[in-house]
């Protein structure tokens, strides 16, 4: 990670990490890496994968920077995440498969980035989802049914995408549903309820 600015400047061995700017710690002892939150910090280059090495991480929110390439898969080494937001980078590639190992995850941000491919199919395994984010990006194929299996579901936002086909009924099934945005695809509406 870099940045023109002094962000980083106290991210150094001559003091504690967890006294690093946008560090916070807990857990035994006090020193176990729980979150980072680095907003807008002019922050570039690519997301290290040693951050799948942070064990005890629950948060993470980078959003409103320049990362770029790819998600690295070893973010789905993060057992206790519970919330992701990597919004608004140039973040591209596909949506890493084993994100879906992030069995804790309740909020996934993925939005305004250069992501492609499709969504993942083991996204609809992670039952504790709240909300789910994807929009503005390059992700295409069909829109996956299997989502109607995320049951925690209150907020779905797909739009500005390339996704085409059928919504699928089993959208419907969402009954926690409270906020969908699916605008700017080739999507074709469904009747709820008929195959």
């Amino acid at each position: 990670m870099q940045n023109s600015d002094s962000i980083l400047s106290t991210w150094n061995d001559s003091i504690n990490f967890c006294s690093w700017k946008g560090v916070w710690c807990g857990g035994s002892g006090g020193n176990r890496v729980r979150a980072l939150k680095l907003v807008s910090q002019g922050l570039s280059g690519s997301l290290p994968a040693a951050v799948g090495n942070l064990n005890f991480l629950e948060r993470i929110d980078l959003s409103l920077n320049w990362f770029s390439g790819t998600l690295p898969p070893s973010i789905g080494n993060l057992q206790n995440l519970n919330y992701l937001n990597l919004s608004f980078n140039a973040l591209a590639g596909a949506i890493p498969e084993n994100l879906t190992s992030c069995a804790n995850l309740r909020a996934l941000d993925l939005s305004g980035n250069q992501l492609s491919s499709s969504i993942p199919d083991g996204i609809s395994s992670l039952s504790k989802l709240v909300h789910l984010d994807i929009s503005n990006n390059s992700l295409d194929g069909s829109f996956p049914a299997s989502l109607g299996n995320l049951s925690s579901l209150e907020h779905l936002f797909v739009g500005r995408n390339l996704f085409h086909g059928r919504i699928p009924a089993e959208i419907g099934r969402l009954a926690k549903l409270r906020s969908l945005n699916m605008y700017s695809n080739s999507l074709r509406a469904c009747s709820f309820g008929k195959n």
